[in-house]
């Protein structure tokens, strides 16, 4: 009776040491999270835009650049997303971005402003 207690306790701390340290039955790949960060600029005077909507579609995350013109979006899945960008008096633009398991993604956004 005592060899099975022991084997009892034995066996509930190993599988509860597994829930504590590893019990993430995702692949690495699909768990890890990584970031796109970026600038946005105009196209012709290279200028950076600030209160850019960058939006990834499918997904709800948007952000808007900093006074610099920079963005990051965070905590995203790997994979490939559709970004859209767009300000007003500049025209929209609409790109493939293929997050793989980097831990960032850099990308640099050109807009041209949109003629009168």
């Amino acid at each position: 009776m005592k060899q099975l207690k022991s084997i009892v306790i034995l066996a509930l701390i190993t599988i509860s040491t597994g829930y504590l340290f590893g019990g993430n039955d995702e692949p690495a790949s699909k768990s890890a999270k990584v970031s796109i960060s970026g600038s946005v600029q105009d196209k012709e005077s290279r200028e950076a835009l600030p209160g850019v909507a960058i939006q990834l579609e499918g997904i709800d995350k948007q952000v808007y650049s900093d006074t610099d013109g920079n963005f990051s979006i965070e905590e995203i899945t790997p994979g490939t997303y559709t970004m859209k960008v767009s300000c007003i008096s500049y025209e929209e633009k609409t790109f493939s971005v293929e997050v793989g398991n980097a831990r960032e993604v850099n990308v640099s956004v050109k807009l041209a402003p949109v003629e009168p």
